[in-house]
């Protein structure tokens, strides 16, 4: 579905969307302290935490809190607090006023707030392109309501990233190149993959004019493409400058056991799958086949390709390497699978019940299984 031109945005509901935010995310802390009164702890479980912001705070969680407090370390052969990328951890020092406050008070509150305003940008995104309320709204619905959805609002980067890629596809929708290049470089100083929004940008700058029509470019794009790469490159310069590794961040990923592997992996058993729990398994690759199905619908109903690149090049990435226990919240961040996702949902209002019912159990599983210490995602 082509994007109509010359209309203007629509005013974005931001005080609904900030207050579903926040009451979905309420829902989900009952679940889970609920949960921890009525389900024997897991092997991953610490006895010790009992807080609600302590059941949430989990894995990953500490290596942004432990470069918050006492910065970067890097040791090739170990597991180093450089995998994780600075922006984030940054961020909530700065808000924390150099830890004055809570830091961990703060990066929950940050994260909770860039996901409130990724879904306020998706609903300007999706009325944008697809010119129907009833699916912008189910767009922002069913981010908020995808299995791992709850990485968004604890923790993790994985809120920022939302909120930064969709602010960047917001501008270079806009063609406010100076804008994208910004979000952009903030994007790829969050994670690395965040360098993957050069395609959208230099999509957003290609369209059709004139009659016959004939392909024009926008090369006020540039800015934008060299911004986002820009991100990556002061990360990568500033691990050189400390470490004398610019890719570090790579260099220990062996250390978890990743290592480059082929996108096929996945969907074969054996190698890495022996011994991955049967849910895990099937849960992975239905998240994957998921995403495949919503690429295919994507393409025959005319999105826009930057959307489908991203549906594209992204899981083929999180897919190509041995370790795929976090490949649920990954694709999470893929954004632009939810307005395709609401564009069939809104077309058949059956599938679209379905998908809200189906994304709603399975997040409230995973909130179960993630803070009783069940499940690694």
């Amino acid at each position: 579905m082509r994007q109509r031109e010359g209309l203007p945005d629509q005013a974005v509901p931001w005080r609904r969307i900030c207050l579903e935010v926040i009451f979905s995310r309420l829902i989900l802390v009952a679940v889970a302290l609920l949960a921890r009164m009525a389900i024997r702890p897991g092997p991953h479980d610490e006895p010790s935490k009992q807080g609600v912001l302590q059941i949430f705070f989990q894995w990953d969680s500490s290596w942004f809190l432990s470069i918050v407090n006492q910065g970067y370390f890097y040791d090739p052969a170990k597991q180093s607090s450089v995998a994780f990328f600075p922006l984030y951890p940054a961020l909530v020092w700065t808000l924390s006023w150099g830890r004055t406050l809570d830091p961990i008070v703060v990066g929950f509150a940050l994260s909770l707030a860039c996901q409130a305003i990724a879904c306020c940008v998706l609903w300007r995104i999706t009325m944008r392109h697809l010119r129907n309320e009833a699916m912008a709204t189910l767009s922002y619905r069913l981010m908020l309501l995808f299995p791992t959805a709850f990485f968004a609002s604890i923790f993790y980067s994985e809120g920022l990233f939302l909120c930064l890629l969709a602010l960047c596809l917001d501008a270079s929708d806009r063609k406010a190149w100076w804008e994208a290049a910004l979000w952009g470089a903030a994007l790829s100083l969050t994670r690395s993959v965040g360098i993957v929004a050069v395609l959208p940008i230099a999509l957003s700058a290609i369209s059709l004019a004139g009659s016959p029509r004939r392909v024009t470019i926008d090369w006020g794009a540039a800015k934008a493409v060299l911004g986002t790469m820009a991100g990556l490159g002061i990360y990568c310069g500033g691990l050189w400058w400390a470490y004398g590794d610019p890719i570090a961040f790579m260099t220990v990923q062996k250390n978890w056991g990743r290592t480059l592997a082929s996108p096929l992996l996945p969907f074969l058993d054996g190698f890495h799958n022996n011994g991955t729990p049967l849910f895990q398994r099937t849960f992975h690759r239905w998240s994957l086949y998921g995403f495949g199905m919503v690429t295919a619908y994507g393409l025959w109903a005319r999105m826009p390709l930057r959307w489908i690149s991203l549906l594209i090049v992204l899981p083929l990435i999180f897919v190509s390497t041995t370790v795929l226990d976090s490949i649920p919240r990954y694709l999470l961040t893929v954004c632009t699978a939810f307005p395709i996702l609401a564009h069939a949902g809104v077309r058949w209002p059956m599938l679209g019940a379905g998908l809200v019912l189906l994304l709603a159990m399975l997040q409230t599983l995973c909130v179960i299984l993630f803070t009783n210490g069940y499940f690694f995602i």
